[in-house]
């Protein structure tokens, strides 16, 4: 178990890293001036947010969102094991293990979200209470994007 934690940090430190190594491309060589025999193109953005916070906004609310169904098969699978261990100790400790790191694992996204929201709020993300349920509100309705929430609650975008 310890060595798939392991893995998977490694999985979301390597996923984090490849997000930051991101660097912008430019298309145009010196001589060329907008307007002046170059056509422009513009690209639509596929991932419709606005900013690096948004994304991380978005990734955020998926993790948590795919969270609770996956702690409860941890549980599941813990109990599996503490049911089927016929008096083996280490399948018992095992299974009690599983459902240890499990909810241990639950309870570090839920503070990671508490921190993140408290983190934004003290370095200025919202300044009145009410914004933030409005936000909130907007974001849970299907099909709305964060930069339109944000527009439509009155926030400042980032």
């Amino acid at each position: 178990m310890l060595k798939f934690l392991m893995m998977l940090s490694v999985f979301w430190l390597k996923l984090g890293s490849l997000f930051l190594g991101v660097r912008a491309a430019l298309a145009q060589s010196e001589g060329d001036v907008p307007g002046e025999g170059t056509i422009p193109i513009e690209l639509e953005n596929p991932l419709e947010v606005g900013s690096f916070e948004e994304i991380l906004d978005v990734v955020a609310s998926f993790l948590f969102t795919i969270s609770i169904p996956l702690l409860t098969v941890i549980i599941l699978l813990g109990g599996f094991f503490i049911l089927t261990a016929a008096g083996n100790p280490d399948r018992l400790r095992r299974g009690k293990q599983i459902i240890l790191w499990g909810v241990v694992g639950f309870v570090i996204i839920l503070v990671a979200g508490g921190v993140s929201t408290l983190v934004s709020n003290i370095l200025g993300g919202e300044e009145d209470g009410g914004s933030s349920s409005c936000y909130d509100e907007c974001i849970a309705e299907l099909g709305n994007t964060p930069s339109e929430c944000r527009a439509a609650c009155g926030l400042s975008s980032p």
